[in-house]
């Protein structure tokens, strides 16, 4: 059985966002409207556009899931604006005007453009996008992808309990070819949760070639590195710049499976009075939250979403 990359609708598990929205999920939600096409080969960057965000506070590492910090809201939100997995849950047009949905209960290609499960349910082989290349350039392979899930299950603060109930861990996933690893799972009613998990902050797969050119005998996983340094994940944007407490530069991943993000780069910006959640602002445009509200342009206007798109990537199955 195949499962290509293109969403299907489900009624059930469906969690809502505004586009371009305040709440600390908005950037993936601007993420996901954005970008080019379907391939993963991309281009010269992002778009041209700019977004200055008033946030009260930074993630304290860029490594929050396997280096220890990341039980935040900022920690999550660059979790998903910077890492990716084999498979996501897809977004979705709304039913409410000018809002996107993801369904948790269907899962799409995202570094992988398509997977298969065994007839039994106890393997399942995933197929990776052809040129797949992290923001640094690096050529993602079947070896990035075992090295993820053996840098997982040897740093101490990754809680790879969770796999438990049916994945035993690096030692059941096998390379097919550069393209194809397969995950043996020793219990096939794990499967909706193996996917689940694959999907969100457990499953990402990271650029191995930059890791392990940071890695030292005393670390060798990189994680020191990885806690400020950026360019190793393979989400939308990337870091390319910060002063710790104070701000933050995420850039459009040129090389995003679902291509570029149509905005080109967000800037992070720490304000105290940014409570409740982050305001957002057409660079250029920012000033703090109390001098004066976000400017009378459609789609940033207050709580007013900007309008987004639906976009459904290239569907590959094999």
């Amino acid at each position: 059985m195949t499962q290509p990359d293109s969403p299907k609708n489900s009624a059930f598990g469906r969690r809502r966002f505004i586009t371009g929205g305040l709440s600390g999920l908005g950037l993936l939600a601007l993420a996901a409207c954005g970008g080019g096409g379907g391939s993963a080969a991309g281009g010269g960057g992002g778009g041209n556009r700019s977004l200055v965000v008033a946030v009260p506070a930074l993630a304290p590492t860029l490594d929050g899931v396997v280096g220890g910090g990341g039980l935040t809201l900022e920690a999550f939100e660059m979790n998903a604006n910077l890492q990716a997995g084999l498979v996501r849950n897809p977004y979705i047009a709304g039913t409410t005007p000018n809002t996107v949905v993801q369904d948790f209960n269907t899962y799409a290609g995202y570094l992988a453009e398509s997977y298969d499960v065994s007839p039994d349910g106890l393997t399942y082989t995933f197929h990776l996008r052809p040129g797949l290349m992290s923001p640094l350039g690096n050529a993602i392979t079947a070896d990035d992808v075992l090295w993820s899930f053996e840098r997982k299950w040897n740093t101490p603060t990754y809680s790879s309990t969770v796999w438990q109930g049916g994945f035993a861990g690096p030692q059941a996933i096998s390379k097919v070819d550069d393209r194809t690893v397969a995950f043996a799972l020793t219990n096939a009613g794990f499967g909706l949760t193996f996917l689940g998990l694959l999907a969100n902050l457990q499953g990402h797969i990271y650029d191995s070639t930059a890791l392990r050119q940071h890695a030292t005998s005393a670390d060798p996983y990189a994680l020191e590195w990885a806690k400020a340094n950026g360019g190793w994940g393979l989400g939308p944007y990337h870091v390319t710049a910060q002063t710790p407490d104070q701000e933050m530069v995420l850039t459009a991943n040129p090389n995003y499976a679902y291509g570029a993000p149509a905005i080109g780069q967000v800037t992070l910006r720490v304000v105290g009075d940014a409570a409740p959640g982050p305001r957002w602002w057409p660079a250029g445009t920012w000033t703090s939250p109390r001098a004066r509200g976000p400017p009378t342009r459609p789609g940033w206007r207050g709580t007013t979403p900007s309008s987004c798109p639906r976009r459904t990537p290239s569907s590959t199955s094999t």
